[in-house]
């Protein structure tokens, strides 16, 4: 933007304040800019109102679009009649129903205890470990640096080709003992524990710097082999889940079964009897509605507030003379109180289902209403769900496509701030010609001036001579 530059000589030989003179000047001339600013800013402010309402208008699509889905549709819940013993929960597939589990034993982790060290800094040996679980293996090599009982817990722990197993130490009155525990449950997972033979390629239960496994010296103090002599205690076998479900005899490796009942993932806590029972979850289609009305009321709350008329103040809002503003809210109640062609059965309309439009246009549910509908028939009430939210969500594509009114509008309110900006462009070039016509001008009469009091005030003297 041009602007008066303060320039100490302008008006030093007239004695003119040629200096404020020029500002004044300039100030007039600048009116047409602050007037284009003041244009951009009212465009720019309709713009990121408009922001607003498509934020609104996604966030309506998005419930809309959540409203009409078959996945979210088709929840369904389970609960336990005893959730110490199990607990229940559905995914796609879930479909009603009541399940006896009679749970016999959970699933465990094989776990194995070594005898008491005197400390956890207490040496072992060297060598080798080959450690087991299930049909996999993986080698741990115990050297000087770490043939401590921690040393070994902390190599075993940190050993890049650790198939699965977890190694800790636990103290007692007696002293530190080093605990292994496998990472997943199951028949399967039970753990092993070689020692190389000193100076040989074979694994056995005796070997490092033992001499044997008699010895009970060395790593062999850790050697542990199913059918075998052991110098590990076996604190938990290693056991799969076994249960009922209406009577019928499942095993888990697991206590959380994702595949025992289509749709339904169990999760055991302990042995004992439970019912468990699955239903068409009508909370969260409750959810989904509220939701959708919400993000409804949400949108005509901002379109309305945005183009209101304050009489009193006699002021409008940014949008107030909108057209476009006011328009996206009589597309969207037209979907709203048009039956989609798609709905059928025993419910036609919102209203059906406990949806209802008030005076000012907002959405109510009527909670009550809305559950007895799921329950009397829930195929006619997804009918209503999926034209209903359909017909929303397209509205929106409408308003919002690259040929959408919205879009058109925001799209020619960004061509004016463009436009505007050229304008103003052209305006500081034009100010900054005239302000340096105005200076030339002012400083021939500073000089003019200049020159006429010396002509004076050589007169004076020559007058006074006389």
């Amino acid at each position: 933007m041009a602007t008066t530059s303060t320039v100490s000589s302008l008006g030093v030989g007239s004695g003119l304040d040629l200096n404020s003179l020029l500002q004044k000047l300039m100030t007039v001339e600048q009116q047409p800019l602050e007037l284009n600013k003041q244009r951009q800013a009212g465009v720019q402010a309709k713009i990121s109102a408009y922001g607003s309402i498509s934020s609104k208008l996604s966030t309506l699509q998005s419930a809309a679009n959540a409203l009409k889905s078959s996945l979210s549709q088709e929840a369904y819940a389970a609960t336990s009649s005893d959730a110490t013993i199990a607990t229940a929960t559905t995914s796609v597939g879930a479909a009603t129903g009541s399940y006896a589990v009679h749970i016999a034993n959970l699933a465990a982790a094989h776990t194995l205890n070594s005898k008491a060290f005197a400390a956890t800094s207490t040496v072992v040996g060297t060598g080798t470990l080959r450690i087991g679980v299930g049909a996999s293996t993986f080698d741990v090599s115990i050297g000087a640096t770490n043939n401590t009982l921690a040393g070994i817990r902390d190599a075993i722990n940190t050993a890049s080709n650790n198939t699965g197993v977890n190694a800790t130490i636990i103290t007692d009155t007696l002293g530190s003992r080093l605990a292994l525990t496998s990472k997943n449950t199951g028949a399967a997972n039970t753990i092993s524990v070689a020692v190389q033979e000193t100076g040989t390629a074979d694994f056995t239960q005796a070997g490092g710097d033992a001499a044997n496994l008699d010895n009970a010296s060395g790593l062999s103090q850790l050697a542990y082999v199913t059918g075998a002599a052991t110098n590990l205690t076996q604190a938990q076998s290693a056991a799969d889940a076994s249960l009922t479900i209406n009577g019928i005899p499942v095993s888990s490796a697991s206590n959380t079964l994702t595949t025992a009942i289509s749709g339904v993932s169990l999760t055991l806590t302990k042995a004992g009897d439970t019912t468990i029972a699955v239903n068409r979850d009508q909370a969260a289609l409750t959810k989904l509605v509220t939701n959708f009305t919400a993000a409804y009321n949400d949108l005509q709350s901002t379109v309305r507030n945005l183009t209101n008329y304050d009489a009193s103040a006699k002021k409008g809002n940014v949008l107030n003379g909108e057209g476009t503003a006011r328009a996206l809210l009589g597309t969207l109640s037209r979907a709203l109180n048009t039956v989609p062609a798609t709905v059928t059965g025993t419910y036609d309309t919102l209203s059906d289902l406990g949806i209802s439009v008030a005076k000012d246009g907002s959405l109510a549910v009527d909670t009550t209403k809305l559950q007895t509908a799921i329950s009397t028939d829930f195929t006619s009430v997804k009918s209503v769900f999926t034209g209903y939210g359909t017909a929303i969500s397209s509205a929106i594509d409408g308003l919002t496509g690259t040929t959408g009114a919205l879009t058109g509008r925001i799209n020619g309110l960004n061509a004016s701030i463009k436009l505007l900006g050229k304008q103003a462009d052209s305006i500081n070039l034009r100010l900054t010609a005239v302000e340096a016509r105005y200076r030339k001008q002012f400083t021939s009469l500073d000089t003019l001036v200049a020159q006429m009091q010396n002509v004076g005030t050589y007169l004076s003297q020559q007058l006074s001579r006389l």
